[in-house]
């Protein structure tokens, strides 16, 4: 099995965010391994990645990919 954790791609800005009535803070990433010129780029990381352990995997593996609804989907595409 491999687990599949890439940069979320999240996109916000570097400061907290409080999330309205819930009173819950995010922060956003604002480092160099989650920043990437387009969505074309990103998608790109994705495909190269899912090739390189498709290619060592055995036929029966396992792809266990962790997201969130920021990037879960275009993991799955």
């Amino acid at each position: 099995m491999v687990f599949f954790d890439p940069p979320y791609f999240l996109q916000l800005p570097p400061k907290r965010l409080i999330r309205w009535q819930v009173r819950t803070l995010v922060e956003g990433v604002n480092d160099e391994w989650d920043k990437f010129s387009s969505f074309s780029e990103y998608d790109e990381l994705l495909k190269s990645s899912l090739e390189a352990v498709r290619r060592v995997m055995k036929p029966e593996g396992t792809i266990w990919a962790i997201g969130t609804y920021h990037n879960i989907f275009r993991i799955g595409t």
